[in-house]
């Protein structure tokens, strides 16, 4: 009797975030006698956040998710429309741009909705195992695509003689990232689904059901650690030495054959391509070393999510990794001359945008007059990339 005294204390003193924790886990039995009050009021719904941060969150997720789908929807409208823009670079820009579209679209619209509720989960078992998979494939293909661009331009940058990858291989390579990035989200078709919290009611009385892998807790911890390794801080690492590696080469003033401007005015482009790649990376490696942390932990360091407003905390977590899908169209805009003008082509129908013969000349004009070529990718012979003879062609 007065060890079932002490925990209802317990349970009375507790904060939100705290009752929600030890439901969860399992750590505490509630008994059918016991109020369900207070973990009731825990569920945080909609309607029950100031006026502020609901309107914020709102505009906030909207942005978002049409400035991803757009911009990336806009990219690969612009690789399969012109001819110039179909690179070895671009092709897997496209990769990207599809992974980045399909995460806005199938993920991130509906998990925003579900962590906001109190994470309750409102779509079903089905779209709970998908979407989960979604999440963890798309990551994937993101991150391996960052690699294999990286390996493209340091055999063209390094190792200039050998030759380029054909269409036909940067086809198995996309085809092989599915592949492989499929297979790291097989657990999430196997386990993930959508369990229903014991001794727990909805403010309405309906049951609270979240969407998760339901594995043991070890299990979880592993695969989190393997999702940390293999989708960050592993590509980081090599993305760090390989750029690393192809900066030396571009800024080092190492030359082969006479400097000519036709050879300062290729490796000028060089470097803005790889000043380019080299944002985008930095920017995945921000958005989502927050998220990675706050999953590592929630396993090592759990008493920092009994306090109130950890709610919130993972919001913000949540929308700045998801806010990457959003980030790379813009750079190319921002960066790349081409991409700026297949935007400027495609939102010519607004008024404020200018679309005139010098936009047009840039996409339709393989000897376009402007310093952003580089080697011929369709040449027979070697790409010479430092060398006095080259043969120019059409650059991403």
């Amino acid at each position: 009797m007065m060890l079932a005294t002490r925990l209802n204390e317990t349970v009375q003193n507790l904060s939100c975030v705290d009752t929600i924790y030890f439901v969860q886990n399992g750590s505490i039995t509630f008994s059918q006698a016991m109020e369900l009050t207070n973990i009731e009021k825990c569920i945080n719904h909609f309607g029950d956040h100031p006026m502020w941060l609901q309107i914020a969150v709102v505009v906030s997720c909207l942005i978002m998710v049409t400035v991803a789908f757009l911009g990336n929807t806009v990219v690969i409208w612009l690789i399969l429309t012109y001819r110039i823009m179909r690179t070895v670079t671009n092709y897997f820009l496209l990769n990207l741009a599809v992974a980045d579209a399909m995460a806005t679209v199938f993920n991130t619209m509906f998990n925003s909705i579900y962590f906001f509720y109190g994470n309750h989960w409102r779509f079903g078992n089905g779209y709970c195992t998908f979407t989960l998979f979604v999440a963890h494939c798309t990551v994937s293909v993101h991150v391996l695509t960052f690699v294999a661009i990286a390996v493209d331009r340091y055999i063209a940058i390094i190792h200039p003689l050998r030759p380029r990858l054909s269409k036909k291989i940067v086809l198995g390579v996309i085809c092989g990232i599915w592949t492989l990035s499929s297979m790291v989200g097989i657990p999430a078709i196997l386990v993930g689904g959508v369990a229903r919290v014991t001794d727990a009611l909805m403010p309405d009385g309906s049951a609270w059901y979240q969407c998760q892998m339901n594995w043991a807790p070890e299990k979880d911890l592993s695969y989190n650690i393997f999702l940390t390794s293999f989708e960050y801080f592993i590509p980081l690492m090599v993305l760090l030495v390989t750029y690393m590696r192809i900066s030396a080469r571009l800024w080092s003033g190492e030359r082969i054959g006479e400097n000519t401007p036709t050879l300062q005015d290729a490796i000028q482009a060089k470097r803005r391509v790889v000043k380019m790649l080299i944002v985008v990376v930095l920017l995945f490696a921000v958005c989502w070393l927050p998220y990675h942390v706050f999953f590592l932990l929630q396993f090592e360091h759990d008493h920092i999510f009994h306090y109130d407003g950890i709610q919130y905390i993972w919001l913000v977590v949540f929308w700045v990794a998801m806010s990457n899908t959003m980030f790379n169209p813009i750079v190319y805009v921002w960066m790349n001359k081409r991409f700026r003008c297949g935007f400027k082509s495609f939102f010519r129908w607004l008024p404020c945008v200018h679309y005139g013969r010098d936009e047009m000349k840039v996409l339709f004009n393989s000897q376009a007059s402007y310093p952003c070529m580089t080697l011929s990718e369709d040449s027979a012979n070697p790409p010479f990339l430092l060398m006095s003879r080259m043969r120019y062609s059409r650059n991403y």
